[in-house]
């Protein structure tokens, strides 16, 4: 018996599974701009950087910094990498990217959020736990883990305002998207 299947993984999980006769998506979502910092700091520590070979696969030195990588745009999670998952598409994450996300993939993934159960934020996670601990019926409410941070990493407000003009012009679908998911988590909150 499957009780919970866990990771970033697209939307339509469920298609795989003809047996199970109900399910829930639960999600945790993160502002577009932080995201991309965060994901930036992460690729390049020594690990995935060693994994994915990013120097030899995709010219990137460890050295690169924010406005370069997010401009180069070589791998899925730079092109509107929320929407991608919660659309469904196929091309996710460290996929070299086939085709740019659309207008459509964009209302694919807002249409797949309305179906979701839940949906956290981490600007409010320490209140979005209570929240899913609440709807699921959990006796104990889990502890957030401590949150890890990489050395020197930069956060939106370090971002100068090309950067910034970039971000919401090449990412929109997942600010938007993101929008749609706050009034949601608002909704949400309001009645568990």
């Amino acid at each position: 018996m499957i009780n919970c299947i866990h990771g970033h993984i697209p939307y339509g999980l469920h298609y795989y599974f003809t047996r199970i006769d109900s399910y829930r998506y639960i999600t945790f979502l993160r502002s577009p701009d932080e995201l991309l910092l965060s994901y930036h700091n992460f690729i390049f520590t020594d690990g995935p950087m060693h994994q994915y070979k990013w120097d030899i696969n995709k010219n990137w030195q460890k050295t690169i910094d924010f406005s370069t990588w997010i401009r180069d745009c070589k791998i899925a999670s730079q092109d509107n990498g929320m929407t991608r998952i919660l659309s469904g598409m196929d091309n996710i994450n460290t996929h070299d990217i086939k085709r740019k996300v659309t207008e459509d993939d964009f209302e694919k993934a807002k249409k797949h959020l309305y179906t979701y159960s839940f949906i956290g934020l981490t600007e409010t996670l320490d209140f979005d736990l209570i929240s899913l601990s609440n709807l699921l019926k959990w006796n104990k409410i889990p502890q957030k883990p401590r949150a890890w941070s990489y050395p020197n990493r930069k956060h939106s407000i370090d971002l100068n305002s090309s950067d910034v003009k970039y971000l919401y012009e090449t990412q929109k679908y997942d600010f938007e998207l993101y929008e749609v998911a706050k009034q949601i988590n608002k909704d949400i909150s309001k009645n568990i």
